[in-house]
């Protein structure tokens, strides 16, 4: 069942087009595929993500015809049948999750080398182009009989022809009536978003996963003929052409040519030559733009000149996101460039040193060190270093770092995959940034008319439990736990990321569906936690899904600590009264931490329970955010988040009663005497 594509991203590699990630979804068709196409494009096109995308296609170069032709096993994934983790994670974000759309839907990944029409189709497949990351290219292809939606008769709906490019409108048509008025006027401005939308060719297509049956329209006469693509290529191939391309070659400007000379004569001279050729050639206002480019094209020079090393320090000078990442340079070499970025090292957020074997622990911490305000450090492709270490080395800090292993992670299957590197007995063993959040508790209600309520109208959770079980049938309440215990994410993002999954949540009104909370679904989120933010470089950024989430039970509580908090999310559905029969659904949130202690309490008892403190959004932030800046702009975002057009929906705080009933059902087992107490400190009110 499904309506089921493929979605694919290929690369031109060594002069032949490779795939490099695919994933399956199961319900993608029709101008579904359209947003979603336009939402991956977005994330494979922003800056954010440019360092990381071009170290894995540059990682793509090395690998060897037998890599290509890895038989990748999908019921046992191992971490090296994943080359190339950061490619195939914006693929997944991008095509389950758009967080602008509150669209969410999961997705499976598949080998990177799948043919094209190896998965489970019936809707075609999406292709994405990232050759030039500046300008990724996208198509649709269609294989299969069956095309056109149900609600549109098949004799409206034309099926675009098979095993070519199609462009977005081409292929949508193939579901809706394109006669239709009312159609066109509904997907005007989806059409329009295509029209700058470059294309992937029938080549590419050939070049990726060579099939005979690959198609092109060639305009004849004043006819339109398909021809089969390999016939094509043959007859280039037998053709020669005589015509000279002098005529019509490009001439280097006088002004390329002359900054061509000084660039050379600046790399083949001595360092002591160099301040004062600079100097003079900086009065070219495309100088640096034209060094910089040269110097990253062959990137031996900076290793081979200690001329070219200066330069690029020079030009490396004012940018605060640097990626040394192409470069094959010594630790000592690697210090030498960034010499001019040490006179000023808090401006400097990023570095990238991924690919390099040289770097070592000792190199990492002392980077660390020397650039104290870094948000972003990419070191995909460096296993010289275990990933424990580099946690070891992280730990205490709130860097983002990317790191090959740590990418690949949710991708890999963990039953019988070993991760030598990581020691299970760690807490965390992946993660390095504590979470200002320890764990989500989330309880539902399907059936609100049947619960026992407190004096504050909240529900009295224990009472669905009666002898210690939750009752069983279809319309019980349930519940879950995540824990986020290996976030890699800073806490202002993570904030962000809980929020965004918040407001999918309200989305969903009435049938908000939390008892089937999905920790993979927050993960994501987590993944790309701002992008419902104001359109910005780093609002696409996306970071590694969170591996450890495949692993977890979700009914694993943990007991709270004195100054970690714990998210309480209760919800109900319930039916307005006769003779209505609308659905609505009632949600309530906690901030929830506990006080220390007091000195005659034995907190290692299985009897003992803590003390709650119960926070709103503003009062947890002021407990976690010390910046007022951030504070604001996080709030500002949350409450965008949690307003609702729904006057039947509302997000309320929680009751002191209801979250204390939640606590002692899930969390802390009660005994008569600590119940007796906890009653007592319910009758005397307290902020929430």
């Amino acid at each position: 069942m499904g309506q089921r594509h493929q979605l694919f991203i290929i690369a031109k590699i060594n002069g032949r087009y490779r795939g490099l990630a695919a994933v399956h979804h199961q319900w993608l068709y029709g101008d579904d595929a359209l947003k979603i196409c336009l939402n991956i494009r977005q994330i494979l096109q922003s800056p954010a993500n440019r360092i990381a995308l071009s170290h894995e296609l540059r990682h793509a170069t090395h690998l060897s015809k037998k890599d290509w032709k890895r038989y990748v096993n999908y019921s046992n994934t191992s971490m090296d049948d994943v080359p190339f983790p950061f490619i195939l994670t914006c693929l997944v974000i991008g095509s389950a999750l758009d967080v602008k759309d509150n669209y969410y839907h999961a997705v499976d990944d598949l080998p990177f080398n799948l043919p094209f029409n190896g998965g489970d189709n019936n809707d075609g497949i999406t292709i994405f182009d990232i050759t030039e990351l500046e300008k990724v290219r996208y198509c649709f292809v269609n294989f299969s009989d069956y095309f056109y939606d149900d609600e549109v008769d098949a004799e409206q709906a034309i099926p675009p022809p098979p095993m070519t490019p199609l462009t977005g409108p081409q292929y949508l048509w193939g579901y809706r009536n394109k006669d239709d008025p009312a159609e066109q006027e509904k997907f005007k401005d989806l059409i329009e978003s295509f029209e700058t939308v470059p294309l992937v060719d029938c080549r590419a297509l050939y070049s990726a996963w060579p099939d005979p049956e690959w198609m092109t329209p060639l305009l004849r006469g004043e006819k339109i003929e398909w021809v089969l693509v390999e016939e094509i290529l043959e007859e280039e191939e037998h053709s020669t052409n005589e015509e000279s391309n002098v005529g019509t070659a490009d001439f280097p400007s006088l002004r390329a040519s002359s900054l061509a000379r000084v660039l050379n004569v600046i790399i083949e001279g001595t360092p002591s030559e160099l301040p004062q050729i600079i100097e003079s050639a900086s009065l070219l206002p495309d100088f640096y733009p034209t060094a910089k480019s040269k110097l990253y094209a062959d990137p031996t020079i900076v290793s081979n000149f200690a001329s070219a090393r200066r330069l690029l320090s020079t030009i490396l000078k004012s940018e605060s996101i640097i990626d040394l990442g192409p470069f094959d340079l010594t630790t000592e070499q690697i210090f030498e460039v960034l010499n001019e970025r040490l006179n000023n090292p808090t401006d400097v957020i990023g570095l990238s040193f991924s690919g390099n074997a040289n770097i070592t622990e000792e190199f990492l911490g002392e980077i660390l060190v020397k650039f104290p305000r870094l948000e972003f450090l990419y070191l995909l492709n460096t296993p010289q270093i275990p990933l424990n270490k580099k946690i070891e080395l992280l730990r205490g800090t709130t860097v983002q770092f990317y790191d090959t292993e740590l990418l690949a992670l949710p991708f890999v299957n963990l039953n019988k995959q070993c991760v030598d590197t990581l020691n299970e007995s760690e807490a965390p063993a992946h993660g390095h940034i504590k979470p200002v959040v320890s764990q989500l508790i989330m309880f539902t209600c399907s059936d609100a008319s049947k619960v026992q309520r407190d004096n504050d109208g909240g529900i009295c959770i224990e009472s669905c439990f009666p002898n210690g079980v939750i009752r069983s049938s279809f319309m019980s309440p349930d519940h879950t736990c995540i824990p986020f215990g290996e976030m890699d994410v800073p806490p202002s993002a993570f904030i962000a990321g809980i929020t965004q999954y918040i407001h999918y949540l309200m989305s969903k009104e009435p049938f908000i569906r939390i008892d089937m909370a999905d920790a993979l679904q927050i993960a994501k989120y987590l993944a790309i936690p701002n992008a419902s933010s104001e359109d910005n470089e780093n609002s696409l950024r996306v970071g590694a899904i969170p591996g450890h989430f495949q692993r977890q039970k979700k009914d694993k509580y943990s007991k709270i600590m004195p100054g970690e908090w714990t998210l309480a999310i209760i919800g109900e559905i319930y039916c307005d009264p006769p003779p209505a029969k609308n659905m609505h659904t009632k949600v309530r949130y906690a901030f929830v931490t506990v006080a220390p202690p007091i000195n005659t309490e034995d907190s290692t008892s299985d009897s003992y329970v803590p003390e709650f403190i119960i926070e709103d959004f503003r009062g947890f932030l002021d407990s976690t955010i010390p910046d007022p800046g951030s504070r604001q702009h996080i709030l500002e975002g949350w409450n965008k988040a949690v307003a609702s057009d729904n006057s039947h929906l509302t997000l309320e705080l929680s009751g002191r009663q209801e979250v204390e009933s939640l606590m002692r059902a899930l969390v802390y087992p009660v005994s008569e005497a600590t119940e007796s107490r906890h009653s007592e400190n319910a009758s005397n009110p307290t902020t929430d």
